[in-house]
């Protein structure tokens, strides 16, 4: 089965700003929830940069801290993140 809470998978995509990120969100999604039916996985899980251009109907934005800002700071970055749902 393909969703993710009644949600169709290939609708969902997940974004994080950094790469290390990224994996440690595909280790999770894959240990823990690939094998419910209720879960499944998302179609894609992406960096902000990797994702530009493209669009997907549902956005998770995944959000992390480093001991500086980095990536949020650059507001170009931060429109891309913010304007990836369809409408």
């Amino acid at each position: 089965m393909s969703h993710y809470v009644n949600y169709p998978a290939e609708k969902i995509t997940i974004l994080t700003t950094y790469n290390g990120q990224k994996a440690l969100i595909r280790d999770v999604l894959s240990q823990r929830c690939s094998w419910n039916p209720l879960f499944g996985r998302p179609a894609k899980v992406t960096t902000v940069d990797e994702f530009q251009g493209q669009q997907n109907d549902y956005i998770l934005l995944s959000l992390v801290r480093t001991k500086t800002v980095g990536h949020i700071r650059d507001v170009r970055r931060l429109i891309v993140a913010m304007s990836r749902a369809r409408l």
